[in-house]
């Protein structure tokens, strides 16, 4: 087992600590964001940093989960919003995709018009879906939710940890994000 699939057990694990809690979705997802700035913040290296949850970059009026940022970046004023040449990489996070939503496709369509309306203003910030848990089908003719996503994201990355049904990890799935974020991320060093 590689220190990249030991982070993604771990990671997982603290979600499902936190589900233990029973304090339901906006805690869960407030908790996703947490455990992934955590995770990530160790693979980054020194030179940026992982803003808190529910960043904006200053002149966008869109909200993020997190930003990947310069080091030294410090966000405006009694505010989380952070200069948009200090920011490298936007990233929405989901605990869970959206296997119950009742039109997952518009969602996913909804999320990547969002994604190309920052690209179409900061081309140079690259942007990523980060979904702890989606649903795949039991059966060979149910709905494969996270194919869903997958596809209909593109050409913006997503990716996913766990298939919710039966708990079976997707692996080697955090060692692709990191690659991607360090990707991203060196494109304008």
């Amino acid at each position: 087992m590689t220190r990249y699939d030991k982070a993604q057990e771990k990671m997982l694990s603290a979600l499902d600590a936190v589900r233990d809690l029973g304090c339901g979705g906006k805690c869960n997802g407030d908790a996703c964001c947490r455990i992934l700035r955590s995770f990530l913040g160790k693979e980054i290296g020194s030179r940026l940093k992982i803003s808190p949850p529910n960043a904006f970059i200053a002149g966008c009026r869109r909200e993020f989960d997190l930003l990947v940022v310069d080091k030294e970046s410090q966000p405006f004023s009694r505010t989380n919003a952070f200069p948009a040449k200090d920011v490298r990489c936007a990233i929405e996070v989901k605990a869970v995709g959206v296997a119950f939503s009742k039109n997952p496709e518009e969602d996913v369509r909804k999320l990547r018009k969002h994604f190309e309306v920052v690209q179409a203003s900061y081309p140079e910030i690259r942007q990523a879906l980060f979904i702890f848990e989606e649903s795949s089908p039991r059966h060979r003719t149910g709905t494969d939710y996270w194919q869903i996503t997958h596809s209909k994201m593109k050409p913006f990355r997503a990716f996913c940890l766990r298939n919710r049904r039966g708990k079976r990890v997707h692996a080697g799935e955090w060692k692709e994000f990191t690659k991607f974020i360090r990707s991203a991320c060196s494109r304008r060093s």
